[in-house]
């Protein structure tokens, strides 16, 4: 900058340096070209400070210094003189600006351009009396002050404004619709309250990422608004019908809000919308018909909400699409064949729904995933990831929105913004699909991700994957593949994530320069589970005659002819060979009768032995040795299938496998060194001392029930005959022994997914045998036991408020405006339904019945129902016996007297959280999180505990209440990501309070797992914690703290019930014959 020349400097009036690459500083003698209007050299290398000569440049208009590293201070004296001044630009630079509060600029701006300039911490005064100003950046400005008043009015007739990346605090005022403005984005900053009314004029309006907190306004009355960013916020409520009238709307993004609610049924005949955002909500209903007449939209998200039924046929005309992510919902049925109809879709996210039936066939057919290296302009993709986009006739620019979304690949989620758009991904996962893995899979040759993990796809792994050389990231885990891993797969050079485990795969693994590089910290992951497989990296070696087979690689017409070639090389090399071989044997005589006596001599050895062992066969069988032979077998068998290491009894003879001749005696001459003229001696009768089956005695036979795996191993095993199940039935040591061995199996979790009529069952996804048989063998789905329950009129609406020892208690909540809370069903193997029968729950005065979570108490071998009422400081418990069939009132008590001095409730009616049972107590914690209430079920008597404080933040934790191994009750606690045990304990004093434990889960550890936030504590069974976040279930053991992942969420639930299996009735008491159950306290009626 300095080497300008300095002639004429009192006639030079512009400067433009912009974009020259210019270093340096800005030289001090600038302030001597007092003539100049126009000083522009943005977009350059130039350092240092402002020279305070710029502010005597009385006439210039226009400066252009952003997009440099100036540093240093621009002050008032900077300015003072710039009464001319129209344009300023300080955009990306280090320059901070410093004025007083009082000062008064003396120019009048149209453009500030400010963005990333050091302008807070307060808010500027550089705007005061800028009424013509049209065009304000101060994006990442460092402002952490409320807007003032004063702000609003001097930029009325402002076109642009742009206050973004601040800490902008306050509320909106309540009125804008007077103002001229076109853009506003105020997008993260700590704005609060409510959006206002909007602009007419306004076409872009981006508030995401701030804390606003009420719902949408029901009248937009903003026609040309063409882009509404909303996302990250707290909004309530539904979408308003109103949206619908904003014809001119091309992008909306509600997502990461509180929306509930179906979306509103536009009527127009076609909405411009080219993205649709509404990403983790609670949105509920079928997928949106109004998206039917939506033929521009490229970009749909409806990830992360409650949408069910299955996916219209009509979704093949929307041509337009391009992303289409539909992850974590409840959409069942198939996938229609329609959807290989959008040829520019590239990204398909199904994943973690209930879809079932096959992958669609015709995948050639989707151009967007067949090409490589495609510009996302040439396909029509409009929105957030592209940054221009024709719409209108004009190109409307997106460099300004940084929305973001989580793409599940290489086996986490990682953020993709800008890059988004070259991303071609197909992810199915945690769904029902079945059927092969289709063929045509090879023709999308575009391909990024590809994840099928979690279904229960069938067959071989297609050949043609080896063409994809864009994959990076493949997994086909937790499936029922078969057939060996296809060579080809060593061609995929870009892969950096590969996960075949748990299929049914066989065969050597294949190796190659990319293969070998993935895992490297253990590879054996990406195959276990496939008990088949074998070769590096698994320690099952390989025979040598196993050698992987490979499959030609069709690619065009090339491959059709190099495969035409190899079929044809064959054909003719074995013409060849055979010919020669004829025409040796004709012309070599003595080859000849070499040949043929070789042939001679192999028939006669084949025939001796096949005489010879036939008649040695029927010599040597016989009725009696048969008999025995298959009851050894049978035996045998039985101990074989259930592969323990215990040593064979040796009362049931010789072990499968071993046929060891008894020692012979010395002096027997019958094997050589004997008297050869004595006669042999007579043959003596052989003895068998091998046990028959039916001959076992009791404590030997529960020995070997006892190292069976499973419970469901015992039950199958102890139901082969009635002594065995008598043995196990009647003997209560075995079952305790057997309980402490093997932990009853998780078959699955019970859960309530709003809009759904039943509770939906999730199946676990263990691989024994056993355990799969129970699951199918029970009525999981609960259609049969239900059916009956139904009154003919609406379809009764069941909830499972408690699932234990085998039981599950279900409240119906939508019966009739009478009954409401009242009916319950409880199924153990026969359901029944009953009312409440309280009267007092009908009379119009201030008891409320805790209703919404009634408690089961298992009382011996029978059960309870614990049903509380309660008003503003009493309590009453009424138990429902399912021996007398009918319910026992028990007397009010006091609990405000027992609870002194804290009142026991904070001016909310209900005032007690739902109950949880362990150890015969069963606990109601205060909403308040200061007291629980506790109903000793054995004398029927409440008292009131201290609640534990775990966090400075009691609101901000998930508990539960539970028993551990030996049966004594603890409390679970998760604050964050870390889980804690509370027990009973006595302190220094002598009083028994709730005293911390210890820590099962650390931050640190859950982090390791990727549990990075929305922890809960779901339940705790028999000293197991089942914790539980959007994505995944786990199970945590609070002895060993060992935590294990069970299986992943494939949609959202409010509760979470898991099923343990309980012991059958036919293996307890009395053959499982319940004795009568009975209360163990006097029933009193209250008045």
């Amino acid at each position: 900058m300095e080497r300008l020349p300095k002639c004429a400097w009192d006639k030079l009036q512009a400067i433009n340096l912009d974009a020259t690459n210019m270093t340096g500083n800005i030289p001090v003698w600038l302030g001597n070209m007092t003539n100049l209007t126009d000083f522009s050299v943005s977009g350059n290398q130039l350092s240092g400070p402002v020279p305070l000569g710029l502010g005597a440049l009385t006439k210039l208009t226009v400066l252009y210094l952003g997009q440099n590293n100036l540093t240093g201070i621009i002050s008032e004296d900077h300015l003072a003189n710039l009464r001319n001044m129209v344009i300023l630009d300080l955009s990306y630079t280090y320059l901070k600006v410093v004025v007083g509060s009082t000062w008064t600029p003396p120019f009048k701006l149209i453009r500030a351009q400010l963005a990333s300039c050091q302008l807070g911490p307060g808010f500027p005064a550089l705007f005061k009396h800028q009424k013509g100003i049209n065009y304000i950046d101060v994006s990442n400005a460092g402002i952490a002050d409320a807007i003032p008043s004063w702000f609003w009015d001097e930029i009325s007739y402002a076109s642009y404004v742009d206050m973004s990346h601040n800490q902008i605090d306050g509320e909106l005022p309540a009125k804008l619709e007077a103002k001229t403005w076109q853009e506003l984005h105020l997008n993260s900053n700590q704005l609060k309250g409510s959006i206002p009314k909007l602009l007419r004029n306004i076409t872009k309006l981006d508030i995401s990422r701030n804390s606003l907190s009420a719902p949408l306004p029901s009248d937009f009355q903003a026609p040309e608004l063409a882009a509404l960013v909303l996302f990250s916020n707290h909004i309530p409520g539904s979408v308003p019908l109103s949206i619908c009238d904003l014809q001119s709307l091309a992008i909306l993004d509600l997502s990461n809000n509180l929306l509930v609610g179906e979306l509103p049924q536009c009527r127009v005949a076609s909405l411009g919308i080219s993205t649709l955002l509404l990403e983790n909500n609670s949105l509920s209903g079928e997928f949106p018909s109004f998206l039917r007449s939506c033929m521009k939209i490229t970009f749909l998200d409806l990830a992360r909400n409650n949408f069910h039924g299955s996916l219209p046929k009509w979704i093949g005309d929307l041509s337009s699409l391009v992303i289409f992510r539909l992850r974590s919902n409840m959409f069942s049925g198939q996938i229609p064949s329609e959807i290989t109809e959008l040829e520019d879709l590239q990204y398909l996210d199904l994943a973690k729904n209930n879809i079932s039936g096959i992958i669609p066939q015709s995948l050639a057919t989707l151009k967007g995933m067949s090409s490589e290296n495609q510009d996302p302009r040439q396909t029509g993709l409009n929105g957030p990831f592209v940054q221009t986009s024709e719409r209108f006739g004009e190109v409307m620019e997106f460099e300004w929105y940084d929305d973001s979304l989580f793409v599940a690949i290489k086996g986490r989620e990682l953020p993709y913004s800008s890059q988004l758009k070259y991303m071609v991904s197909i992810d199915l996962s945690s769904n029902n699909l079945v059927g092969n893995l289709p063929e045509e899979v090879g023709s999308l040759i575009g391909l990024i991700n590809l994840n099928l993990s979690f279904n229960q796809l069938t067959g071989n792994i297609p050949y043609q994957i080896g063409v994809l050389q864009s994959l990076e990231s493949l997994d086909l885990s937790h499936n029922q593949l078969s057939g060996e891993i296809p060579q080809t797969l060593s061609n995929l050079t870009s892969l950096g994530e590969l996960n075949l485990s748990y299929n049914n795969l066989s065969g050597r693994i294949p190796s190659g320069p990319q293969l070998n590089t993935l895992h490297t910290d253990d590879p054996a992951s990406m195959y276990i589970g496939n008990t088949g497989l074998c070769g590096h990296p698994l320690p099952n070696n390989c025979s040598e005659n196993e050698t992987p087979h490979g499959h030609p690689i069709r690619e065009g017409n090339n491959g059709w002819l190099t495969e035409m070639s190899f079929t044809l090389g064959i054909i003719v090399g074995f013409l060849l060979g055979l010919w020669l071989v004829f025409c040796a044997l004709l012309f070599k005589k003595t080859w000849r009768i070499a040949y043929f006596r070789l042939f001679d001599n192999l028939y006669d050895r084949a025939y001796v032995f096949v005489v010879v062992s036939w008649a040695l066969w029927f010599r040597k069988a016989s009725a009696s040795s048969k008999t025995k032979k298959i009851e050894r077998l049978f035996v045998m068998g039985f101990w074989s299938h259930h592969h323990h290491p215990m040593a064979w009894p040796p009362s049931l003879g010789l072990p499968p496998g071993d046929h060891t001749p008894p020692p012979r005696p010395a002096n027997d001459t019958t094997a050589g060194g004997g008297d050869p003229t004595q006669p042999p001696p007579a043959k003596s009768r052989k003895t068998s001392h091998r046990t028959a089956i039916d001959s076992l005695g009791e404590d030997l036979l529960l020995d070997i029930f006892l190292r069976l795996p499973t419970l469901a191993s015992l039950v199958r095993a102890a139901l082969t005959c009635r002594a065995w199940r008598a043995a196990v039935a009647s003997s209560p040591s075995f079952r305790r022994r057997f309980r402490d061995l093997h932990p009853p199996p998780l078959l699955g979790v019970f859960c309530d997914p709003r809009g759904h009529g039943l509770p939906v069952f999730l199946p676990s996804h263990g691989r024994d045998r056993d355990v799969l048989a129970a699951i199918r063998g029970g009525d999981f789905l609960l259609t049969r036991r239900l059916r009956d329950l139904d009154d003919g009129g609406a379809p009764l609406r069941w909830r499972v408020s408690d699932c234990r020892g085998g039981y599950l208690l279900l409240v119906n909540s939508h019966g009739p405006a009478d009954d409401r809370f009242h009916q319950y069903a409880l199924s153990d193997q026969r359901f029944g339904g009953q009312q409440c029968g309280c009267g007092r729950c009908h009379r119009p005065r201030r008891i409320f019945a805790n209703f919404p979570r009634p408690t089961l108490d298992l009382l011996g071998r029978g059960s309870h129902l614990v049903w509380l009422c309660h008003d503003e400081s009493r309590v009453q418990a009424t138990v429902f016996s399912n021996g007398t069939n009918g319910w026992c009132y028990l007397p009010w008590v006091d609990i405000e007297a027992r609870a002194s001095p804290v009142a026991p409730h904070d001016g909310n009616k209900h005032w007690l959280k739902p109950g949880m049972q362990a150890n015969g107590l069963i606990f109601w914690p205060f909403k308040n999180k200061e007291h629980m209430l506790v109903l000793d079920t054995s004398t029927m008597e409440f008292t009131v505990h201290e609640f534990p404080v775990f966090s400075e933040v009691q609101q901000d934790c998930s508990f539960v209440v539970g028993e551990t191994k030996d049966d004594g009750p603890c409390i679970v606690c998760v604050v964050g990501t870390t889980v804690s045990v509370w027990m009973r304990k006595f302190d220094e004093k002598g009083v028994e309070r709730w005293r911390f434990a210890d820590s099962i889960l650390s931050s640190e550890e859950a982090n390791q797992l990727g549990i990075l936030g929305g922890l809960k504590v779901v339940t705790i069974n028999d000293g197991f914690v089942y914790l539980a976040t959007t994505e995944m279930i786990f199970s945590l053991c609070i002895e060993t703290k060992k935590i294990e992942k069970l299986f992943p969420m494939s949609f959202r639930s409010r509760h979470l019930h898991p099923y343990i299996m309980a012991w059958p009735p036919s293996l307890v008491g009395n053959y499982g014959k319940f004795a009568a159950p009975r209360l163990s306290h006097q029933c009193l009626t209250a008045n």
